[in-house]
């Protein structure tokens, strides 16, 4: 017999979920969904009646309807003519069976057209317990009719919401769990395949209930089919505790009430749940169970491998709480990484060692990605609570690749966070605590059901290879610390972050941050130290531990128990503090709560200082640039400085200084010092006791904190990313880094500035490879006469060296032309035109830029800008200049370096360019510009007839004529002086013949002659190859050269497929190429220079034939230098003389160049003869530049022309 249970009833819901899931990123809102219960019917009205009160409780954003497999409507097919009449297009099908292995889950699949007949009936007579049958001939089953997309879901089978309704049903008759046993007892496989499966379902469930309930023991049996039977597991049970029996069936019924207690367990002794607590049903668990089977469809686990074996990891297995709560720390993590594994594994199951996650601290977070990841792939930091709180950066540590996850702020119901501190705190009011609740199940609900793009916004970055390391001394009290880890937490940069401290902080030491950053696949860490100084004993500590070069011998190391920091990455460290504009911007943002009337206030800087008279120097020269700044800044009558704690002067001293020179003045102390402290708190008041100043309030005595300090941290690593500009201003070379000009004291990027500073890097890449360039050979025109544009290009430039065009149309404000250069290397004409790229600026930029700047903008035209605003700075700062940046390379007289001096410098010049083509093209395609003097229409039709030539300001001056034949274009303008040299820029690869008064051109795509309309030279066709070098363009001045060159082997490139033109060219490589112009052999001969043993091999035998030949000698010293760069004189000397010419008389009346002088005697006869010769030309202002390296264009055409002269 059993026992009734008499227990109270109160119902606890249970906790874990079991199933959750991933987010694809099409939302719930935008899939027509609709979701199907199927139950299987009774002929029980009230077994029926129990199912729709389930389905009633459903809460979920989709349309839901239910059909019974048989003996009651609406049957499965009415359900989905109703779904579909609601515009559902995709079903989700879930059964409320007791398991997925089940003859009437074949079924089902028949019915919804998932498998193409019907099964095999296993079952025995007697019915279904759970549809509540007795033995009634079940009903003919039909598939349904329908385009939509069905998916079935799993069956109830061990789902968390079973094991939750199971032990609220053993709750109400256990009285002592730990001496009780319970028995589930379930229907049983009605198919052979499935007997396993249920075996292992009701397995799983028992092990759940007896951890769950801490019972003695847990197991199962069957009624009807299937081992082991419930009456063989309630008699073995009976010997060993007391026997708590519950059905696992869906609703009660004949089974439940008949079978399993007056049937199956007569004479048993063992407890059963009173009526209404035998079944599954009713329970609020079957609608949540239902909402869960939705959510695994349209959110599916995230697929994770660990040690190569699939580990799947639910929504449930990290967001559900024991009572049954979502956790929104597990849910926030479990839906980043359904972000991240879309993003960075696109169609693949990551390896769990590829992974690493940055996130923020919490229990919940970090259950979760223990469990996700497993621990040692992730680290989280403190945050404050505010809409950043959860954001997560997530790295593939293979390909370096990352995605930072922001959270929309909108995610966040209004006031979350301010009453989730208030309730944390213990200060909310009872209304309060229950708005939270409130807002914490919006927030959930859209946690877990919002699509990705409604909950996050991603940024993909390339920054695994690059990582930042924040130094910091560290302190033993936390308020001293905690401002360092805000600041490093708040730096804004596309690399991963990390804080490390010298001391006295466990767990956030320099070798823990190192081996985060390198466990997220960092290669190159770039360190900067937030000390005040960059001169300090403590920095040489950090250099000794990181491997840099160090003051610090291995003894003292030893002595100060440092140890070398163990590590795989290339560390490079950055300046300190120092006089940064961005610490400068604090200096005044404190001094300004203080000051009241600048001009009759002295300001008085205090610092520690150090004992060291070297690292003192460096403090006192990085005190007196801030107090310069300062003062101009704010017109104080006097800026000072003193030290503290250690070094000369002291501040007492000093106040009492200043306070004798202006009596009467107010004087205000300010501390530069990194965090407040003992120092600011006690030190530097103990100091000055007795005398009368102005000191800032707490929480302004300090540079900490304030945002300049994560602005400083991020600009540094700019620096240390994009290097700097350097540049000659007479005797003294200037180094300018990138935050010198884009960066603004209050932290803003300058727009205009970091396009100037983009700009000139390219410019000097261009212009001048391998030379730092004086700013007198520079000349710069912009478009943008802005501040920051200005400020930017007299620091590099200088100034009288750029300008800007006043000629601009003032619709160029509106388009990314605005931010358009010209620069140009002046000694040697060569010019590049830079743009901005065609994804730098994001649609609707100027637009509103326009409405802001004309006070037009509305409050949220406002804000987009700003948006559109900090996606530029963001790629104007850390994108590669190929990116963001478009470049044309020109020539100012149209023969670049090599040409356009000497008497010819003044004449009219032509650069016509004619784009390579294939033959069919020519007519409708091919385009014949003329870029410096004059422009030339389009060739638009067949006849190519009706050409207009147009100076530059748009007037006609005069038809040409355009004939085209075969491969053969001809242009003629009989305006052209036929005594003018017209200098033409040709296609790279072309074969050049010229006539009195023309010129012809060959490639293999056209053929092409330019004329002046007194005769036109045909081109015979030849079968030459095209140009080799990508890096030299059709349009460089020197491509005919390099080409002819290159076709006859006298000149290659470089192993990579390059020339690289601007590379200078070595003694050594110049007499190869001169030997090899020249047909000598190389010779054996030895060579007696006195560094003969250091010439290289390849270059000896060239060498002692150029010797031989008479065409070169070594220095006065004895020496050849092979690896010395050659200038242009010493080319022209070897030239001449290789040519058979030796020059006596120094002629300096052939020589007109301005600097005329500057070429010695030695050379003035070689170079005049050169110049008549046509071999060697001038540079623009009428410059020769004798002791300018020669680049590798410059001999290809110097050589060139020397063969041409030659006739070879």
């Amino acid at each position: 017999m059993f026992r009734s249970g008499i227990k109270g009833l109160a119902v606890i819901l249970l906790l874990l979920l079991d199933m959750f899931y991933v987010v694809p990123f099409c939302g719930a809102a935008e899939e027509n969904i609709g979701v199907l219960v199927v139950a299987h019917g009774s002929d029980e009205a009230s077994w029926n009646a129990t199912v729709q009160q389930a389905v009633a409780e459903i809460a979920l954003p989709y349309p839901v309807e239910l059909g019974f497999l048989e003996f009651t409507e609406p049957d499965i097919h009415a359900a989905v003519e109703a779904l579909e009449a609601r515009g559902v297009d995709k079903i989700i099908a879930v059964p409320l069976f007791i398991s997925s292995y089940s003859n009437h889950i074949e079924e089902i699949k028949y019915v919804l057209g998932l498998r193409p007949d019907l099964p095999e009936a296993e079952e025995p007579a007697g019915g279904h317990p759970g549809g509540g049958g007795d033995g009634i001939e079940e009903e003919d089953l039909t598939p349904v009719d329908t385009g939509a997309e069905i998916v079935l879901t799993p069956a109830l089978d061990d789902h968390v919401m079973v094991a939750g309704i199971l032990a609220d049903r053993l709750k109400t008759i256990s009285q002592n769990p730990s001496e009780e046993i319970a028995v589930l007892v379930g229907h049983g496989p009605d198919t052979g395949e499935g007997r396993q499966k249920w075996q292992e379902t009701f397995e799983s469930l028992a092990g759940r209930l007896k951890a769950l309930l801490n019972l003695k023991d847990a197991g199962y049996g069957f009624a009807l089919m299937g081992e082991p039977s419930v009456r063989d597991s309630v008699y073995k049970a009976v010997y060993q505790g007391d026997v708590l029996v519950v059905p696992v069936m869906l609703s009660e019924g004949y089974f439940t009430d008949t079978v399993i207690p007056h049937t199956l367990l007569t004479d048993l002794d063992y407890r059963y749940p009173d009526a209404g607590n035998r079944a599954l049903m009713p329970h609020s668990n079957i609608a949540r169970f239902i909402e869960l089977r939705v959510n695994d469809v349209v959110l599916p686990p995230l697929e994770i491998k660990k040690e190569g074996d699939l580990s799947p990891v639910n929504y449930t297995d990290v967001a559900l709480e024991e009572d049954g709560k979502f956790c929104v720390c597990g849910s926030f993590a479990f839906r980043a990484m359904q972000a991240a594994l879309a993003e960075l594994w696109p169609g693949e199951i990551p390896e769990q060692d590829r992974i690493y996650v940055q996130g923020p601290y919490s229990d919940g977070v970090e259950a979760a990605l223990e469990r996700i990841t497993g621990s040692g792939h992730f680290s989280l930091e403190d945050r404050e609570q505010n809409t950043g709180f959860y954001n997560f950066k997530v790295t593939d540590k293979l390909n370096r690749k990352a995605v930072n996850i922001t959270v929309k702020p909108e995610v966040y119901p209004e006031n979350f966070f301010e009453l989730k501190k208030k309730v944390k705190e213990g200060t909310a009011i009872s209304e309060e605590k229950q708005e939270f609740q409130a807002k914490r199940v919006q927030l959930v609900e859209k946690l877990r059901w919002d699509s990705l793009e409604q909950l996050f916004t991603l940024e993909t970055v390339q920054s695994g290879s690059t990582g930042i390391l924040v130094l910091a001394h560290g302190s033993g009290q936390d308020s001293w610390n905690q401002p360092v880890i805000d600041a490093v937490q708040n730096v804004k940069s596309p690399f991963p972050v990390e804080a490390g401290f010298l001391e006295s902080v466990p767990g956030k030491d320099i070798p823990t941050a190192i081996r985060k950053l390198e466990a997220q696949g960092v290669e190159r860490i770039i360190a900067v130290p937030i000390f005040v100084a960059s001169a300090s004993g403590h920095i040489e500590e950090i250099k000794y531990m990181l491997g840099l070069p160090s003051s610090i011998t291995p003894e003292e190391a030893v002595a100060e128990g440092l140890e070398p920091i163990q590590h795989s990455a290339v560390i490079e460290l950055t300046p300190a503090l120092d006089d940064h504009i961005l610490v400068a911007g604090i200096l005044n943002d404190r001094i300004a709560s203080v000051s009241q009337q600048a001009a009759q206030e002295v300001v008085v800087l205090a610092a520690h200082g150090t004992s060291s008279t070297e690292e003192l120097a460096v403090w006192k020269h990085n005190l007196t640039s801030l107090g310069q700044k300062l003062k101009e800044k704010h017109g104080f009558l006097d800026v000072d400085y003193g030290f503290a704690a250690v070094g000369e002067p002291g501040l007492r001293a000093v106040v009492e200084d200043r306070q004798t020179a202006h009596p009467g003045a107010s004087l205000i102390v300010m501390p530069v010092m990194l965090s407040e402290g003992t120092l600011t708190s006690n030190k530097i008041p103990s100091v000055l006791a007795g005398l009368e100043y102005i000191y800032p309030t707490a929480g302004q005595r300090s540079l900490l904190p304030h945002n300049n300090i994560s602005h400083l941290i991020s600009a540094r690593a700019n620096d240390a990313v994009l290097g700097s500009l350097q540049v000659k201003q007479g005797d003294n070379l200037l180094s300018i880094s990138y935050s010198d000009v884009g960066i603004e004291e209050d932290g803003k990027v300058c727009v205009c500035g970091s396009f100037a500073f983009r700009a000139m890097q390219v410019a000097f890449d261009q212009l001048w490879a391998n030379e730092v360039p004086r700013q007198e050979y520079i000349k710069v025109i912009a478009y943008n006469p802005s501040d920051g544009t200005e400020y930017t290009l007299k620091m590099i430039a200088g100034v009288g060296n750029y300008s800007f065009d006043e000629t601009i149309n003032d619709s160029i404000y509106t388009t990314p032309d605005l931010y358009t250069y010209r620069v140009t290397n002046k000694s040697t004409g060569r010019s590049i035109v830079i743009k901005p790229g065609p994804e730098v600026f994001p649609e609707d930029f100027f637009s509103l830029k326009a409405k802001v700047v004309n006070g037009t903008a509305t409050a949220e035209e406002k804000q987009g800008f700003q948006s559109l605003r900090s996606q530029v700075e963001e790629k104007l700062r850390w994108q590669t200049a190929d990116k963001i940046l478009t470049c044309l390379l020109v020539s100012e007289t149209g023969s670049g370096g090599g040409g356009g001096g000497g008497s010819s410098s003044s004449r009219p010049e032509v650069d016509v360019y004619v784009p390579a083509k294939d033959a069919a093209d020519i007519a409708p395609d091919v385009e014949v510009s003329v870029t410096f003097d004059v422009t030339v229409e389009a060739v638009s039709d067949t006849s190519l007839d009706g050409i207009t030539l147009k100076d530059a300001a748009g007037n006609k001056v005069g038809g040409v004529k355009a004939t085209l034949s075969g491969k053969k274009l001809s242009l003629s303008h009989d305006a052209f002086d036929p005594g003018v040299n017209y200098m033409v820029n040709i296609p790279s690869g072309a074969v050049k013949r010229q006539g009195s008064s023309s010129s012809a051109y060959y490639n293999r795509e056209i053929q092409w002659s330019f004329t002046t309309g007194k005769q036109s030279v045909p081109v015979e066709e030849a079968d030459h190859p095209k140009m080799p070098y990508p890096d030299v363009p059709a349009g460089h001045w020197a491509a005919g050269d390099i080409a002819k060159l290159y076709r006859e082997g006298i000149m290659k490139g470089y192993p990579d497929g390059s020339f690289k033109p601007e590379n200078n060219i070595t003694r050594a490589e110049f007499t190869v190429l001169l030997v090899k112009a020249m047909g000598w052999q190389p010779s054996s001969t030895g060579l007696d220079f006195a560094d003969s043993g250091v010439i290289p091999p390849w270059a000896g035998g060239s060498i002692a034939a150029a010797v031989e030949n008479g065409a070169l000698s070594g220095y006065e010293d004895g020496t050849f230098q092979a690896d010395r760069l050659i200038n242009r004189a010493e080319i022209a000397v070897i030239i001449v003389r290789a040519m058979g010419k030796q020059i006596d008389t120094l002629r300096p009346e052939a020589l007109t160049f301005s600097d005329a002088g500057a070429v010695a005697d030695w050379a003035r006869g070689y170079v005049a003869e050169a110049v008549e010769q046509g071999i060697i030309k001038g540079k623009p202002g009428n410059l020769f530049a004798p002791g300018d390296s020669a680049t590798r264009a410059e001999a290809a055409a110097m050589v060139a022309r020397m063969m041409e002269n030659m006739g070879k």
